[in-house]
């Protein structure tokens, strides 16, 4: 059972939300981040990642970060909502030329231990990223950031409820990197409870915020008199929605000293390998498992295993995660080829994680990365099959678009 309910959150008082939300701490590189204090004195960054973009993880200026936030409240930038509610969240953006909606609702959610088994992870997470998450919420006792959590309603029940809602002109919009963000919320105890009844019957699954998600619970144990602190705020989506996207992360491995012919001769040991035009390469590879776009040495290429017994030589006792692309390229050529293994942290600077084919063939060019590795996107399907393996996969194997911002309402636990 999944356990939600209504909350007061703190919002800002301006409805026109394009220069203030922010995308979640984790996508946000330097430059990035400059950008975003340049918009605006009171643009969220501020206080999900503080306002020194050079500072390191764990060294933020906690006391600056806390003082802001009050002082926001104080002045009226954020105001807490008069009534409790759920919150209604649509974002309209494009992929490949197509227009989508998503929408989700966003409530508080009980928290549970993974091991209860109502709300699933799928991917591991860095304990660095978690101790400064948890610093900053220890400083702010809030919640700023949104954890995305999908399930599964294929007769579209909760959507159907949302229906008269979308109609209604949204309280706060913003327009953020091509993608239209729309609130609405609903107020109304009979709506409200009805949200909890169809809600209680699914399961959640993580989609983005596994570090958010520990954090809380951390923060959750730490203060068991806290009654605030037993329930975070997450956006939902059904993962039946049309808006519901999943992209690849493709992945880039640092020249070093690798011997490119010699990579080549080891990748055909296990998998077929054929010169392709650059513009070919993700087309020749689309939909068909255990195969890859492969770019070594100014040249293209697709790769595909051979033979699917190769695939017992995994160690782990999951046929879900056996059956994961992602996992192939990891253990047979990324730990075996290269001596990545991309859940050692000491190793993560020997590889980049790359969202766009032009970006990476762009960073590829640059010389500093010798090797790209392209994949095709996860399915639904094979996460739900993970999770319920008690199993979670590689690090940045899913990304689901657009990412859910944050900015939009934030939960104060206090």
């Amino acid at each position: 059972m999944v356990a939600i309910k209504p909350f007061k959150g703190f919002r800002y008082s301006e409805k026109d939300l394009s220069l203030l939300i922010s995308p979640p701490y984790d996508v946000i590189a330097r430059d990035h981040q400059k950008a975003l204090l340049d918009l605006s004195p009171h643009n969220f960054v501020r206080l999900i990642l503080g306002e020194d973009p050079d500072v390191e993880e764990c060294k933020r200026d906690l006391n600056r970060i806390r003082g802001l936030f009050n002082g926001w409240i104080e002045e009226g930038v954020l105001r807490q909502e008069d009534r409790e509610s759920i919150y209604v969240y649509s974002q309209v953006f494009h992929v490949e030329g197509e227009q989508k909606r998503r929408t989700g609702i966003i409530p508080l959610v009980e928290l549970e231990d993974f091991r209860e088994k109502h709300i699933y992870p799928h991917e591991k997470v860095m304990k660095k990223h978690v101790e400064d998450r948890y610093a900053v919420l220890e400083a702010t006792e809030a919640n700023f950031g949104l954890v995305f959590g999908i399930y599964a309603d294929a007769a579209r029940e909760v959507d159907s409820l949302l229906d008269d809602v979308l109609r209604t002109e949204p309280m706060a919009t913003g327009t953020m990197d091509d993608v239209l963000h729309e609130l609405r919320k609903v107020d109304d105890p009979g709506m409200i409870s009805q949200l909890q009844e169809h809600m209680q019957e699914k399961h959640v699954y993580i989609a983005d915020g596994h570090h958010r998600y520990t954090t809380a619970l951390r923060y959750r144990d730490a203060h068991e008199d806290r009654e605030g602190a037993k329930y975070l705020m997450m956006a939902l989506v059904n993962m039946y929605n049309e808006g519901l996207v999943i992209l690849p992360t493709h992945r880039l491995v640092k020249r070093e000293d690798h011997d490119p012919r010699q990579i080549l001769d080891r990748i055909r040991e296990r998998f077929h390998v054929e010169a392709v035009p650059r513009d070919r390469m993700m087309e020749s590879i689309d939909g068909e498992k255990f195969s890859f776009g492969f770019h070594c040495s100014g040249d293209d290429y697709v790769i595909r295993l051979k033979d699917s017994e190769a695939l017992d030589s995994i160690a782990t006792p999951s046929t879900a995660l056996k059956q994961l692309d992602v996992t192939v390229l990891h253990e047979m050529i990324l730990k075996p080829l290269f001596g990545i293994d991309t859940e050692d942290p000491s190793l993560q600077d020997r590889i980049a994680y790359m969202k766009c084919l032009a970006s990476a063939m762009e960073k590829l060019s640059d010389g500093e990365y010798g090797f790209g590795f392209f994949l095709n996107a996860v399915k639904m399907d094979e996460i739900v099959s993970v999770a319920k393996d008690h199993e979670v996969m590689p690090q940045k194997s899913t990304f689901f678009f657009p990412k859910v911002y944050s900015g939009l309402v934030t939960q104060r636990l206090v």
